[in-house]
């Protein structure tokens, strides 16, 4: 295991050196043994439940509002509104028909066409542009549902998120460990995770025998 991509694999989680991932790239020799040295008084640490699935911290928060779960900012202008739905399309489909209820209050309900909000904009009047704003905002505001989680996992923004996707790429960890990748674990299966396949003591025993500064400790949910 080449020491200077596991220290930038630790920095990219925030924990570790503090020198950022980029630095490390280039850092000088003497720089990456003097990290390697720190990393092992407070090696990196993931937790595993009892079927195997790695996270990075010990508990999960699952009571989360959509902009707690994706680390998100209110929105107060259209300009949040229209950077709000890139990231996430369902809140554009929110948008849509919030804005053909408004402008068609006196019509029967109908589907609204993709994206008509945001042909709107320009010509909205401050009364619509606060509607549109607090609609986006009540829905970030509610509880995180189970598509939102698997997105948040697949962004790396949950504590088994942040697992997979440090082991999704260190193949020669994998390998060593015996570690999982699974991205559904079936057709049409929300579960995506990194799973350990051996005993907790059995990696730990073997981490230290490689002399890594990794650890697992059996988090018993």
């Amino acid at each position: 295991m080449r020491r200077r991509q596991f220290l930038q694999a630790m920095a990219a989680l925030g924990v570790g050196s503090v020198l950022p991932s980029v630095a490390l790239a280039n850092a000088p020799a003497a720089i990456i043994d003097a990290a390697w040295i720190a990393a092992q008084r407070e090696p990196l640490t993931f937790y595993v439940s009892s079927w195997g699935t790695i996270s990075f911290g010990a508990n999960e928060d699952w009571q989360q509002c959509r902009r707690q779960l994706f680390g998100l900012e209110p929105a107060r202008t259209p300009a949040d509104l229209v950077s709000l739905a890139d990231q996430h399309w369902r809140l554009g489909a929110v948008l849509d028909q919030a804005w053909v209820d408004w402008s068609d209050d006196d019509l029967p309900p109908r589907d609204p066409d993709e994206g008509v909000w945001r042909d709107g904009l320009a010509t909205a009047t401050t009364a619509q542009l606060e509607h549109l704003i607090d609609v986006a905002n009540e829905w970030l505001e509610d509880p995180a549902d189970e598509y939102d989680w698997e997105v948040a996992t697949l962004r790396g923004d949950t504590e088994q998120g942040a697992a997979l996707g440090f082991f999704r790429g260190e193949a020669e960890l994998n390998a060593l460990f015996n570690i999982e990748i699974v991205e559904g674990a079936h057709p049409g299966s929300s579960y995506y995770a990194a799973e350990l396949r051996m005993p907790v003591d059995e990696a730990n025993a073997l981490a230290a025998a490689e002399g890594l500064p990794l650890r697992f400790i059996a988090s018993g949910d």
